[in-house]
């Protein structure tokens, strides 16, 4: 049996991950595993970083990517709300340092 190679990403949130990170819905449908929001799904994971360096590279965001990476299994309800979420993760990195 072949592995199940789908990317799965929030339709209403940024959750993005695997489809085995996923939960399920009562009728059994793939949903965030935190808030139950439906989901969208790529073939595989390289097509989502496929997806998010497009959409940075159109924008000339070069902090996109990055945010992405960092939000994997990550849920917030808006992608204003990630992109906040993000500054304060690297304002703390910064006082790590």
């Amino acid at each position: 049996m072949s592995e199940d190679t789908r990317y799965v990403y929030g339709a209403g949130c940024t959750f993005s991950g695997p489809i085995q990170r996923a939960g399920t819905t009562q009728s059994g449908l793939p949903c965030c595993p935190h808030c139950k929001g439906m989901l969208f799904e790529t073939d595989t994971e390289e097509k989502w970083w496929e997806m998010v360096r497009s959409y940075a590279q159109k924008k000339r965001d070069e902090s996109y990517e990055p945010m992405w990476c960092w939000a994997t299994g990550r849920c917030c309800a808006t992608l204003e709300s990630l992109r906040s979420a993000y500054a304060l993760h690297l304002e703390a990195s910064d006082d790590d340092a």
